[in-house]
């Protein structure tokens, strides 16, 4: 099941010790100012986040290094996605050794057992946005673009943890669906986020819980 690749939702109370929620966005904003820094692509940011939050799930991790986490969690990011073979002393900094990187790195990929693929909310975004345009042509670029935003602040949020990627997709499209045509009821028969939620076994309270944690 998609819960097996997922970090806990509860891991900063059951796991660490000095790592709070306002510190991992803190660190997850850094990890975005980051890729944007060395023209990574959105994939490679939110399988990063998706490393970070697992690595949390197992291990404790003092304040000192979770930005090491942090960047050892974007390099492997950057491989997996085909980037130009990146050098691990570029994503050194003043609180940071490239062996240290690397150290992080081999713990990461043991803990995930080499198995790097993990679901994100980019695995559906695409998917579901793209057939909320095809069903309602009014219904801009500029929509999709709205979903990409509300999917990066969704990223800041622990709490988010709580709900499986494609949940947090569909209720991203709804939101954005709202924000561009608000004079259109959102639970209609035929919507095409009714569908989705549907299809992933969300109910319509759950689906408005995760809509007020964004943002």
């Amino acid at each position: 099941s998609k819960r097996e690749f997922l970090p806990l939702h509860d891991y900063v109370a059951r796991v660490q010790k000095h790592i709070t929620a306002e510190k991992r966005a803190l660190v997850v904003n850094k990890v975005a100012r980051l890729t944007e820094n060395l023209g990574y692509n959105t994939l490679c940011l939110y399988l990063s986040v998706g490393y970070l939050d697992i690595y949390l799930s197992s291990k404790e991790v003092h304040d000192g290094d979770l930005q090491i986490v942090a960047v050892a969690s974007l390099l492997i990011a950057s491989k997996y996605v085909g980037l130009k073979a990146p050098n691990a002393k570029q994503f050194c900094f003043d609180f940071c050794t490239t062996q240290q990187i690397l150290e992080l790195e081999t713990k990461l990929l043991q803990l995930l057992q080499y198995d790097i693929w993990t679901p994100t909310v980019m695995t559906f975004l695409g998917s579901f946005s793209r057939a909320a345009q095809v069903q309602c042509k009014a219904l801009s670029s500029s929509f999709i673009f709205c979903c990409y935003y509300f999917a990066e602040l969704s990223l800041l949020e622990y709490e988010m943890l709580r709900f499986v990627p494609s949940k947090v997709a569909a209720a991203i499209v709804f939101l954005a669906s709202v924000t561009f045509q608000p004079e259109k009821h959102p639970w209609v028969r035929n919507n095409i986020c009714i569908c989705l939620f549907r299809v992933f076994y969300t109910k319509n309270p759950e689906v408005k819980g995760t809509c007020k944690i964004i943002p």
